[in-house]
């Protein structure tokens, strides 16, 4: 989106009485990468794929969902027959 606002793609599909789909955005919600260089992501560089560990990356606090998506999926579970 221009505004740089997310857009919300994640949602339930339902097929009849049968199943339940749970749809998730792993993209736009998700914690940065961890663990590069100040200079690489102010200027949009590639990622590099071979770094040293840090704290960073064993972060509770970091999530693949995002908090707001993953309490909508947790939501989504619970009320699922």
């Amino acid at each position: 989106r221009p505004d740089g606002a997310a857009m919300r793609l994640y949602r339930t599909l339902k097929w009849g009485r049968l199943a339940e789909f749970q749809l998730v955005d792993d993209r736009q919600y998700r914690s940065g990468r961890p663990c590069q260089p100040p200079e690489l992501l102010a200027e949009h560089r590639d990622y590099l794929p071979k770094l040293p560990d840090c704290p960073e990356r064993r972060d509770p606090a970091r999530s693949i969902l995002g908090m707001p998506q993953e309490r909508w999926l947790r939501g989504a579970f619970e009320a699922s027959r």
